[in-house]
């Protein structure tokens, strides 16, 4: 690879990156750089790709109508012209172009096929007229969708447009055949379902597909690349030798404990509901790359590589500064939902005194060296951070620390911890976790021993549930209930969920009861964790997602319930309401007695039965 190549490659990656585009025409203009300067796009073959595929197969006898949506980046676009490209059509008859229409052979005779690419750009704004030829051609949708049309439709649109555009053409087209079509839409979306009874209509949601998987897929696509030979035939250039932050950062990114860190971070986004589509993960991989806060756009190019080894700034560059969308400025970082879902973790911003310790005193005291070694020292992708041990030292040494001093060393303190968290170890029983850097301090807890078991097809191990049930009890009744054996479904004196609920109405046992009562963890929708609580012949369902479960661990370990989120709080006392309206429904009279819930010398709940 010559030296103008290498160059290529990297200003190419760098158009992936943070950097000022159209990101509505996203699909369009990656494309053309890749013509530009002759390198091959950035793909991968999506895990729904095949459905898509299929859902429009002329050679299968009966067709359907299929509306493709997600959020913005996941793939739409990109995806309707593979479909394009499957019925004959050429890409280029609908470059940048909202609708196209193709007639294929099908089993049953020539079929047209209505190809909406971008929905949002063809239907007018909001508050605009619909021209007859836009109504005409969704009222024709409608049609097929009813199973009385002779032709079939691709759309594809935002999530979020495609509510908007419907409620938009309900609103000043109500008689229309296509306004009528919204309820099913908004069914279909509200419970994800991929189709309904008596409609020619498949709907597929990219947001339901798993980040974890995009990000696994993206990386090996990024890191198999032969443009990486750069490395090895331009070696005594500084842009791409063992001093560059590029290399430094592609090592990284290939080692497996780093790789597998930032996929464990994706795993619990997609347990928290909270889904990155395809263009921001590759965005968050080339800024790990290449970001640097002191260059333009602070994506590096090859010019920059070259002057940042020149002046020693390279550890600026490091991965793990860049994973959180540090070489950015605040409000540029805010624009992308992958920094801000990564911001959430607050990793390095949590710590324990043990790691601390060790990063601070590691390096000179005996006891701590031969951990600070292992787990520091010996990392082989380190760049040397002189900032953080020259404010270390003046830490250890210095009689005063002023006001600025303190806020650069506890910014690379920081850094140093987020360094180590992607190099920690991920073991039950250890002293010191990664999960100890972040607020999910349960993180290791919820995927080891949640996660990983329901999707192996295993049970959650009993005393994960009785430590959700122990925290459900001491939110709910306002007392440091040591029971997890039982749900307490109690209340206040009136009857409602108050802070404090000493009244007992009912319990429901962990383990099955002669009445089928029981409390489990199951895999519901979207393969998300959810507690069932069955209540007298009834369910009641709580996704459990690892927000929720880290709030009830902490409540269960002892903290107060206002202590970690009052929003936790709020919601968890919400699903007491369920409970509760699910209990009042099995109540034909009011009690004779009022059972008062008291605590023993252990914590035991104990009942004082009161004669009404």
């Amino acid at each position: 690879m010559t030296k103008q190549q290498a160059d290529k490659w990297v200003l190419f990656l760098r158009s992936y990156g943070p950097v000022a585009k159209n990101g509505s025409m996203y699909a369009e203009d990656i494309p053309e750089l890749s013509k530009q300067y002759g390198v091959a796009e950035l793909r991968f073959r999506h895990p729904a790709e095949d459905l898509v595929l299929n859902a429009v197969n002329p050679e299968v006898p009966s067709l359907t109508n299929m509306v493709l949506t997600g959020t913005a980046g996941d793939g739409k676009t990109t995806l309707c012209y593979a479909l394009w490209q499957r019925l004959g059509g050429k890409v280029a008859e609908v470059w940048r172009r909202p609708y196209g229409m193709l007639t294929v052979n099908t089993p049953a005779g020539p079929q047209t096929v209505h190809f909406l690419f971008d929905l949002s750009g063809w239907a007018p704004e909001k508050g605009q007229p619909w021209s007859a030829h836009q109504l005409d051609l969704l009222d024709r949708f409608a049609s097929s969708v009813n199973g009385t049309g002779k032709e079939l439709f691709v759309i594809a649109a935002n999530d979020g447009k495609l509510i908007q555009i419907w409620r938009n053409l309900a609103e000043l087209h109500p008689e229309s055949s296509a306004a009528k079509l919204r309820p099913d839409l908004d069914r279909m979306l509200a419970q994800n379902l991929g189709s309904v009874d008596g409609k020619l209509l498949r709907l597929i949601n990219l947001s339901g597909t798993s980040t974890a998987e995009l990000l696994h897929l993206a990386l090996s696509s990024l890191l198999q690349r032969p443009e990486w030979a750069c490395f090895e035939t331009l070696a005594d250039d500084p842009a791409y030798g063992s001093a560059s932050p590029l290399k430094r950062n592609w090592l990284l990114l290939k080692d497996p404990l780093f790789s597998s860190r930032l996929c464990t971070l994706m795993e619990l986004c997609d347990a928290n509901g909270l889904h990155v589509p395809v263009r921001e993960i590759y965005l968050l991989l080339v800024n790990v790359l290449l970001g640097h806060p002191a260059v333009n756009q602070h994506l590096m190019k090859a010019g920059d590589l070259r002057r940042v080894v020149a002046d020693s700034t390279a550890s600026l560059a490091a991965a793990h500064r860049n994973c959180f969308g540090d070489n950015l400025p605040r409000q540029k970082r805010d624009e992308y939902r992958v920094f801000g879902y990564l911001a959430m973790f607050r990793v390095g911003e949590e710590t324990s005194n043990d790691i601390d310790n060790l990063l601070l005193f590691g390096r000179d005291n005996p006891d701590l060296h031969p951990e600070f070694v292992r787990l520091v020292e010996s990392d082989v992708h380190y760049t040397p951070n002189a900032a953080f041990e020259r404010l270390r030292l003046d830490y250890l040494g210095a009689e005063e620390f002023g006001e600025d001093h303190r806020t650069q060393f506890l910014a690379e303190l920081s850094n140093e911890r987020r360094r180590l968290f992607f190099r920690l170890p991920d073991q039950d029983g250890a002293h010191i976790t990664p999960w100890q850097l972040t607020v999910f301090q349960s993180a290791g807890t919820f995927r080891h021993h949640v996660l990983d078991q329901l999707r192996s097809g295993k049970a959650v191990a009993l005393h994960v549930v009785e430590g959700i049930v122990r925290g459900l009890n001491r939110a709910w009744s306002g007392m440091l209930i040591d029971d997890g054996t039982h749900l307490h479904l109690t209340s206040g004196l009136d009857s409602t969920t108050a802070r404090l609920s000493p009244v007992s109405l009912h319990r429901v046992p962990v383990a099955s009861n002669y009445y089928g009562e029981q409390i489990t963890v199951a895999m519901g929708l979207r393969d998300r964790p959810q507690l069932i609580v069955y209540l007298l012949g009834q369910s009641v369902e709580y996704e459990m997602t690892l927000l929720r479960f880290e709030f009830l661990e902490r409540i269960s370990n002892g903290s107060l319930p206002n202590s970690f989120s009052r929003e936790c709080y709020e919601d968890v006392i919400a699903f007491k309401s369920r409970l509760l309206a699910a209990w009042q429904r099995t109540q034909k009279s009011d009690p004779p007695q009022l059972r008062i819930v008291e605590l023993d010398d252990h914590g035991m709940p104990r009942e004082h039965t009161i004669n009404l």
